[in-house]
């Protein structure tokens, strides 16, 4: 008969934002690795060809979309031109002969010495856009994921619970464990593979059921890639994780319940 072994949720709040210290070291760090991003970048679009390849061509349908989208709606401009012809004109600029010079004068420009200070624009650019940064990071990856500073967040603290750690339940600020406690459901010499490739999955998942709005395909397509990951590296001594919330089942779900955002896990022995 199926017996429920554990079962827990860690809430996931509105945001998180990033300390100040966290802020200052991505400022730092994007800025003093300003020539490294530079190098980068010459070496990936090297000249016409590769701009091309590999962002004009890749941009095109992209743009193709979004003006069909823009038509089909009656868009217009205030230049007056529809979303059929923003997309000729996005399409022509991008196969013109001259199109890799002009983004290639805009890049240099961005990373050339100005007042004895190398990529001067370009640090500019990133201090601009710190609050930028430190805005989406707070309401996507941050929310889940937390700090060791502060508070470990959802996706961290249920790849814990999974792999039997039991350091899970003195870390949680939000959220229950409800039956049991940590268990590892992993199958032996697959812990860390799991830990590491579960993490990601329940980050990934998360942003972008937020960022649907909580949209109930989105929600179930995501769940459906989670409980198939831990699946595929589970112990048979388990039922097998499913995205379907049952008291037979084994899972871990993403659930929008009223204002409450959580990630739940069940896990269930036969």
């Amino acid at each position: 008969m199926p017996t429920i072994k554990a079962k827990a949720w860690f809430i996931i709040p509105e945001e998180n934002r990033p300390t100040d210290e966290t802020v200052a070291d991505w400022r730092d760090t994007t800025k003093n690795k300003a020539g490294k991003a530079d190098s980068h970048r010459k070496q990936k679009i090297p000249d016409a060809v590769a701009f091309q390849g590999k962002l004009a061509q890749a941009s095109i349908p992209k743009y193709r979309k979004m003006a069909a989208a823009l038509n089909a709606g009656g868009y217009v401009s205030e230049h007056g031109r529809s979303g059929r012809e923003i997309g000729i004109m996005q399409d022509a600029n991008l196969a013109t002969s001259d199109a890799f010079d002009k983004y290639q004068a805009g890049w240099d420009a961005q990373f050339q010495t100005v007042d004895g200070e190398d990529a001067k624009l370009y640090k500019q650019a990133v201090d601009r856009g710190t609050d930028a940064w430190s805005n989406k990071v707070s309401k996507s990856t941050l929310r889940l994921t937390g700090d060791r500073i502060r508070a470990i967040g959802a996706a961290v603290l249920g790849v814990l619970f999974l792999t039997g750690d039991e350091q899970t339940a003195g870390l949680m600020q939000d959220g229950q464990i409800v039956e049991g406690g940590p268990v590892d459901v992993t199958r032996p010499g697959l812990k860390q593979a799991f830990r590491s490739g579960l993490v990601n999955k329940l980050v990934q998942a998360g942003v972008i059921i937020a960022k649907s709005k909580f949209d109930t395909a989105v929600m179930l397509a995501a769940n459906t890639v989670i409980n198939d990951f831990v699946k595929g590296l589970q112990s048979a001594a388990f039922v097998n994780f499913q995205p379907t919330i049952a008291p037979a089942n084994s899972y871990c779900m993403f659930i929008r319940d009223g204002a409450e955002f959580r990630l739940e896990i069940q896990v269930v022995t036969p």
